[in-house]
């Protein structure tokens, strides 16, 4: 009872009333007023107490027959009062309400001609605007460019630019239409205008001299704005007054009717409504009542339901919790582009006691079919159908009196096939940054580790292909990341898939991605030393006395090398400590290192030999005994490093001279002969 006397239902039986009074008010009045009692007859008993009987008897047959006899009845009214209904449609034609509407439309079209007006004139831009009244301008329209627009000073404008298709002609406005442009009007034959008129003047008179429309032109020499009517022209209208002396010229024929209607003014139909024919609303009343219960009665009716797109298996975002229709795809494919979040609305029809339970929440779930091949786009991306007819709710498939539609079109959906990849992540598939690092430490790029190492990928079969071979060019595959401004030995950072590729479906299968960088002390070069190059037999069967040994000069070059070490040097640049470490370091390199050539090494017939260094290679253990203070750098978790580095990489392949070796004396060389 509350749902039956509820303000909708309230409102509906009104409006109903309002409509059957105002038909038997016409009825009335017309030779099918006797017709009246014997169709009310038929529409209450005939058709809705039958379909009331047969609802409470579960006549099912005989209910779906009333149902198809209710669709027919308002056609079959319109058979019956087919004069009548043509009648009130005239008299509406001619009503007093419509016409003064009509006429408020036109006070509207000529405030925008008038506008129109006003800027073409400031920009000196021809054009000449027809008003057509009771003489018809057929003649005009027909062999014009046709439209149908409503009336717009920025539309006016552009089709009078200078150059455009539609520049050259006049346009013509019927009622609050603009019907046609590029209209040619006839030449006016005055003889007593001047001849400097132009040609646009000249037919907008024209035009006035043989029907009864107002034309207004504006020049394109001066920019003069001109109003004719009746063959008469009235020339440089001022701007400001415009619309006052348009919308007076075009409406002046109807201004004297005003008065008799003002003398004819009948009170408001409200009011009307509530003082006569009380009878008759009631009547009315009664009806309205009585037709809108057995439709409420039949107990169907229509719904429209928002719900929200999302693929089977995916996180529902927190609008659609309840209102989610999951998507079901085809093995193997994925919806491309995801449409999670979009709404769509499905239109249901059928017993509204069912209508109300589908409102409560759910999640619904539909099957998705390709029809055909992939398309010829990239990635080979294939039209799906949604199949309404297995559309379901918690699972249980819709009952058969509900009948299910899209409200707007099926949604174009799209899908592609997906495959996965485990990739090994290596240093390329991330940024690093290390600007906020100390100046004295800098990452260590050889030695960065990622937990897990091994990571599965799963996206659109073509990109997966391209990780795979390693032939992708989108850029790294991780989001970068910033390291820290403190010195620990490494920084463990937590990275994931960079926007780029989540935005063309490619999702991690693992929670989370750590990146550990290692970050060591940066390397500071020491100092350069100059080196003499000697000369060394490493060869132990070398014997100086033995006949054919090689000997060569020692080379004339030097050997410039330059110290860097990493870890060693203690402070800030410049500081005591770095200083005293730096100097230390140097003399110890100074006091140990040797360059020099191996001569046994140089084979038959060259002179050019690799220079080697020796007595660097116990540094670790050599320096701390010589300087304590470094035996922690080291020894140290993190050992320091030193290194030596030719400033001049050629001169490692050194070039030396052979000594020639002396020949025995002719007096001591043994005679074959002797004894």
């Amino acid at each position: 009872m509350d749902a039956i006397l509820s303000p909708n239902v309230l409102l509906q039986i009104l409006i109903l009333t309002f409509g059957i009074y105002l038909l038997l008010s016409f009825l009335r009045t017309t030779r099918g007023s006797g017709l009246v009692g014997g169709v009310s007859l038929i529409l209450i008993v005939g058709v809705y107490g039958m379909g009331l009987v047969a609802q409470t008897y579960e006549l099912v047959e005989i209910e779906g027959i009333i149902a198809g006899l209710q669709a027919l009845v308002f056609v079959i009214i319109a058979i019956i009062f087919q004069p009548e209904l043509r009648r009130g449609i005239f008299i509406l034609s001619e009503s007093p309400l419509l016409t003064r509407f009509l006429r408020a439309h036109r006070k509207e079209v000529v405030a925008e001609v008038a506008a129109a007006v006003q800027t073409m004139a400031k920009k000196k831009q021809g054009a000449l605007i027809a008003f057509e009244r009771k003489t018809p301008l057929d003649a005009y329209i027909d062999g014009a460019v046709k439209l149908d627009s409503e009336v717009n000073r920025l539309l006016l404008d552009s089709i009078f630019q200078n150059g455009g298709t539609l520049h050259d002609g006049a346009v013509i406005i019927r009622g609050d239409r603009l019907v046609a442009a590029a209209s040619l009007f006839p030449l006016t034959e005055n003889v007593e205008i001047s001849k400097s008129t132009g040609t646009r003047h000249r037919a907008a008179l024209g035009l006035t001299e043989e029907t009864d429309a107002v034309t207004i032109t504006v020049s394109e020499e001066t920019g003069i704005i001109s109003i004719c009517k009746r063959g008469s022209m009235e020339r440089r209208i001022p701007q400001t007054d415009v619309e006052e002396i348009l919308r007076e010229r075009v409406g002046s024929d109807e201004a004297g009717s005003s008065g008799d209607d003002q003398a004819q003014e009948r009170p408001p139909w409200f009011l009307r409504a509530i003082s006569e024919n009380l009878g008759q609303k009631l009547a009315a009343l009664l009806l309205a009542s009585l037709v809108f219960y057995g439709a409420y009665q039949s107990n169907t009716g229509n719904l429209n339901l928002d719900l929200y797109l999302v693929q089977v298996g995916t996180p529902i975002p927190a609008q659609a919790q309840g209102k989610a229709l999951a998507v079901v795809l085809p093995q193997g494919h994925r919806l491309s582009p995801n449409p999670t979040g979009e709404k769509v609305t499905l239109s249901f029809s059928g017993p509204r006691e069912k209508l109300t339970r589908l409102q409560e929440l759910g999640l619904w779930q539909i099957e998705a079919h390709s029809p055909g091949a992939a398309e010829d786009s990239p990635g080979g991306r294939t039209a799906l159908l949604l199949d309404l007819a297995g559309l379901t709710r918690n699972g249980v498939e819709l009952e058969r009196e509900v009948d299910v539609s899209w409200s707007e079109g099926a949604p174009p959906l799209m899908s592609e096939m997906f495959s996965s990849v485990t990739l090994q992540l290596d240093a390329s598939m991330i940024e690093i940054s290390g600007a906020d690092l100390d100046e004295r430490y800098e990452m260590d790029p050889t030695r960065i580790v990622f937990h897990p190492s091994h990571v599965p990928l799963t996206g659109p079969q073509t990109i997966i292909a391209q990780l795979g071979q390693g032939t992708s060019d989108e850029g790294p595959l991780l989001s970068g990341v910033h390291l820290g401004a403190g010195h620990e030995s490494s920084q463990r950072l937590t990275t994931g898939l960079r926007t780029a590729w989540t935005e063309v479906g490619i999702t991690l299968n693992v929670s989370r991605i750590e990146v550990e960088v290692p970050v060591r002390p940066v390397e500071v070069e020491c100092r350069a030393l100059d080196l003499v190059i000697g000369l060394q037999h490493l060869d132990p069967t070398y014997n100086p006395g033995t006949s054919g040994a090689r000997e060569f000069e020692a080379p004339s070059k030097r050997a410039q090398v330059s110290i860097f070490t990493r870890g060693l040097v203690r402070g800030d640049p410049n500081s005591d400590d770095w200083v005293a470490d730096r100097s230390a370091i140097v003399g110890f390199v100074k006091k140990h290192l040797r360059v020099f050539v191996d001569v046994d090494a140089i084979p038959p017939g060259s002179n050019r030999s690799r220079i080697q260094t020796l007595g660097l290679d116990d540094w670790r253990e050599l320096l701390p005994l010589e300087a304590g203070r470094f035996a922690q750098a080291c020894k140290g978790a993190a050992p320091g490093d030193l290194r030596i580095v030719f400033d001049e990489p050629e001169i490692q392949l050194v070039e030396i001279q052979e000594v020639p070796s002396n020949p025995a004396p002719p007096d001591k060389v043994p005679n074959s002969g002797e004894q």
